[in-house]
């Protein structure tokens, strides 16, 4: 299956978000192992008119069903642990699901008034409660705020978001110092202390966000990527070169460019993570594009070098070996 751009997946289900997907399972009641394989679909465009533009409506107010933030909230508590793991890695991809699931709870709890008030519910609404409730919602809400509490405190973040964190901080520092020359010049010393311990804490934690080493995470295939990269960039230097007239071989080289940007282009896209934005996917893969080409220089470099050596040691060679015959011919 991987050999055909298939990635196996243990979390995944039967929705569009985990397509080109397999999982194995094994029965042991019935000593039975399974293959699932989720293949790649193209979903058709359907006329937003009339009875099915209202019912697709309904489902948007809903959240798209099957999309990260819907499968997130229907899942098991055990399953969706599993799924932060897998399907995300950075603090603002887990802060866009956290902000997905808020949303849901609040539309659990509208489901919960219209029931109260005696309305009928649609059918996904109705899924919706038969699935899950406020409870477990709020289960993983308080379980991914602490969990990204401690990717704060373990420096886990990257200059984006640290740089984020920092402006929060320093948006709400102003904001508290605000309050407190508010606070003094209306004499309250007891709101005048807990602004200051306020304060104080605040400060703190810009302190410490400020002196984190921002991390990068790397994509998940990108062993694969990099070596199709350091095949790529030399194609991609010689489709550059202008000024002259490609060799057949060169040209030749150069057919194989537009497979090897679909292999890449493949497992870039099975690489990008649950609530990441295009502009953090792209310069994650243009990371690793420029990292390819340092890494290729640098060889170049090194080859230019160590044959430059070889050729400086054979003309020393060479004038040594013309000395020695003109010495014997003297004797």
């Amino acid at each position: 299956m991987r050999e055909i751009g298939f990635e196996e997946d243990r979390t995944a289900s039967a929705c569009i978000e985990c397509q080109g997907t397999f999982k194995q399972q094994h029965d042991t009641d019935k000593n039975l192992k399974t293959l699932q394989v989720f293949p790649r679909v193209e979903l058709p465009n359907v006329d937003g008119g009339g009875a099915a533009g209202a019912e697709a409506e309904a489902r948007q107010d809903l959240s798209d069903l099957g999309s990260p933030g819907y499968l997130a909230t229907m899942c098991t508590f055990a399953t969706f642990q599993k799924m932060v793991s897998n399907k995300t890695q950075a603090w603002a991809q887990r802060r866009r699901l956290l902000s997905e699931l808020k949303d849901m709870a609040t539309k659990f709890k509208e489901i919960e008034d219209k029931m109260i008030q005696v309305q009928p519910l649609t059918p996904e609404e109705q899924e919706l409660y038969d699935a899950t409730s406020v409870e477990d919602i709020m289960e993983k809400v308080t379980w991914l705020e602490r969990h990204m509490k401690s990717m704060v405190d373990a420096g886990q973040l990257t200059m984006g978001e640290k740089q984020q964190l920092l402006d929060q901080v320093e948006q709400r520092i102003g904001a508290l110092g605000d309050e407190l020359d508010a606070a003094r010049a209306a004499e309250k010393p007891k709101r005048v202390e807990r602004l200051e311990a306020q304060l104080e804490t605040l400060s703190a934690r810009q302190a410490k966000i400020g002196e984190i080493v921002p991390v990068r995470h790397p994509l998940k295939h990108e062993d694969e990527i990099m070596k199709l990269r350091m095949e790529w960039v030399p194609l991609h230097q010689l489709e550059s070169t202008s000024g002259r007239l490609l060799t057949m071989d060169e040209m030749r080289k150069l057919g194989a460019k537009p497979h090897l940007e679909e292999q890449i282009s493949s497992l870039e896209e099975q690489s990008r993570n649950w609530f990441e934005d295009d502009a953090e996917f792209q310069a994650r893969c243009s990371a690793l594009t420029a990292a390819a080409t340092r890494k290729l220089e640098k060889a170049q470099k090194a080859s230019a070098k160590k044959k430059s050596g070889a050729s400086e040691w054979q003309t020393v060679s060479s004038m040594g070996s013309s000395s020695s015959r003109g010495k014997s011919k003297k004797r």
